[in-house]
């Protein structure tokens, strides 16, 4: 029994491997029709769309055993045939580039397109097919192989479609780096730039305070000059009236009524102190002594040593230099002036 399963066995193999060792360019009737080729004139030629979603459909070589992988279409793709070839109960269809693909993975709703090519392959078939048990084995290892074969395509398929994720996955994971890199460097310019903004603001600041500082100790130091002339002038001031009472009966020409005005030399950073008065040098020259008798009453000796720029326009007008402290409240007076010398 073991002997006769074995011999059985070794049979059916050995009638495997001859069907398939057959060349693909056997014809139907060699082969007793178990398969039918079908070459259709250009005016023939059909298209439909492929339908398989379950990742790349694969073209084949050929539609028999010895076949090989061509080339994959993907879902929604649209393909033209030329020929169809039915291969036991199924119809392949050739492609423009002799590829084939079967018929269960292309569009139903386009299939009526097909027709012309699935009626001549039935057509080609139709002769009653009688396999001997040697045939039908070979049938079965070519159903075998194909199946085989597209098993291969699919795993090569969804390992393709693995690592295209896995490439997909690691180019955003270094995309997430890269942002959060240039995230945290855009943070750091962000926060030197603010500190560089506080310190030239604090820089500012300071250089502010010490120019406020240097005017205040300026005006502080005019401030005790001033006040140091003061008191100058106060000491000389009874000085000046006595030279005053004591000449009473110095001649003295008449000079008119002028407007009076006053300043104060130190305050202008002039060191000609207060005995002088600025005229019109064309009405006074320099030198002239003057006896100013002014509408308050108080009545001044000044000798002309300035002019002011008021001269030009105004000539019967004075400007007597006077202690800031001294100065008249109402500013601008009239005054009876004498030339005394």
């Amino acid at each position: 029994m073991k002997k006769l399963l074995s011999t059985v066995l070794f049979s059916a193999v050995a009638l495997s491997a001859v069907a398939l060792s057959k060349p693909s360019h056997v014809s139907a009737a060699t082969k007793n029709t178990e398969t039918a080729t079908v070459s259709a004139p250009a005016s023939d030629k059909t298209e439909a769309d492929v339908t398989y979603n379950g990742g790349a459909t694969t073209v084949w070589t050929s539609p028999t055993a010895g076949q090989q992988v061509k080339r994959y279409v993907t879902t929604g793709e649209h393909v033209k045939f030329v020929n169809s070839k039915k291969v036991f109960a199924e119809i392949w269809y050739e492609t423009e580039d002799h590829g084939w693909i079967p018929e269960r993975y292309l569009s139903i709703n386009t299939l009526q397109q097909l027709a012309p090519l699935t009626k001549k392959a039935d057509a080609a078939a139709a002769p009653t097919q009688t396999t001997s048990p040697a045939e039908q084995a070979a049938q079965a290892a070519t159903a075998s192989a194909n199946a085989l074969a597209a098993s291969s395509a699919a795993a090569q398929s969804a390992a393709a479609s693995a690592a295209a994720q896995s490439a997909a996955e690691s180019a955003a994971a270094q995309s997430a780096a890269a942002e959060s890199a240039a995230s945290v460097q855009a943070a750091a310019e962000s926060a030197a730039n603010q500190q560089a903004q506080q310190q030239a603001a604090e820089q500012a600041q300071q250089a502010q305070q010490q120019q406020v500082q240097q005017q205040q100790a300026q005006q502080a130091a005019a401030q005790q000059k001033q006040q140091q002339q003061v008191q100058q002038q106060a000491v000389s001031q009874p000085v000046a009236q006595t030279t005053q009472t004591t000449q009473p009966t110095q001649s003295a020409t008449n000079k008119g009524t002028f407007k009076i005005s006053f300043y104060d030399p130190a305050v202008l950073g002039s060191n000609m102190g207060y005995s002088g008065v600025a005229a019109n040098l064309s009405v006074f020259p320099k030198g002239t002594v003057l006896r100013i008798t002014m509408s308050n009453g108080q009545t001044l000796t000044r000798t002309v040593n300035d002019t002011g720029s008021f001269a030009a326009g105004n000539p019967n007008q004075l400007d007597v230099a006077m202690p800031s402290g001294q100065i008249p409240a109402a500013g601008i007076l009239s005054a009876t002036v004498e030339v005394l010398q």
